[in-house]
């Protein structure tokens, strides 16, 4: 038995090291990256008739449905994202729908001042640089014609990107993050393991 921990110590000891070092390694990799994705939507007025009539900008009638959607934005990279960072305003368009209105309806944390607004072309919507931590993040509303519509994000980051956050890389995600939290823990616990050993060795020599 003492043969044979004198002679895989050293093997088990790069193996823990190694292992520490990639751990630690993914875990504090540092990362930009913007995200934003549906986070709900819903039917606020099924086609009107001739009863009911809305109207905006004064006197352009809406006869589509009219439907309010939540796109949500945040920041989950590690590294904060500056206003130097974006190359210009945010800018998202809707391929397949009217926006008839924009608004600012929750931030994390509260009190993030967001600049939104919508642009003549009644499809894009933009938003003014700012400043976002890691894990910050705002809600955008909006009144569409379109229940779903399709986005893209007209925008880049320097150093970064923005991507769209899909339901599987959040669950990858909390994963990912206990499974290191895990790793450490039965790092932690080899480590004690092998200093006993290590210990018990020298004390049979």
């Amino acid at each position: 038995m003492l043969d044979f921990l004198k002679t895989y110590s050293f093997l088990f000891t790069t193996i823990v090291s190694a292992t520490i070092a990639i751990t630690l390694y993914f875990k504090n990799k540092k990362t930009k990256q913007l995200s934003f994705d549906l986070d709900s939507w819903d039917t606020i007025v099924t086609k009107l008739n001739h009863d009911i009539k809305i109207f905006y900008k004064e006197n352009t009638e809406i006869t589509d449905d009219l439907n309010m959607v939540l796109i949500k934005f945040r920041n989950t990279g590690n590294e904060p994202i500056k206003k130097d960072d974006f190359e210009n305003d945010l800018f998202l368009k809707l391929l397949d729908s009217k926006v008839y209105d924009v608004s600012v309806t929750a931030t994390k944390p509260e009190g993030l001042t967001i600049e939104a607004y919508k642009d003549e072309s009644e499809s894009r919507i933009g938003v003014k640089p700012l400043l976002l931590n890691p894990k910050d993040e705002f809600t955008l509303k909006l009144l569409t014609s379109t229940l779903i519509p399709t986005l893209t994000i007209n925008t880049r980051i320097i150093g970064g990107s923005i991507v769209e956050y899909k339901k599987t890389q959040k669950r990858f995600v909390k994963i990912t993050e206990k499974s290191h939290e895990w790793v450490l823990h039965i790092l932690i616990v080899c480590m004690v393991i092998y200093t006993i050993t290590r210990m018990i060795i020298s004390i049979w020599d």
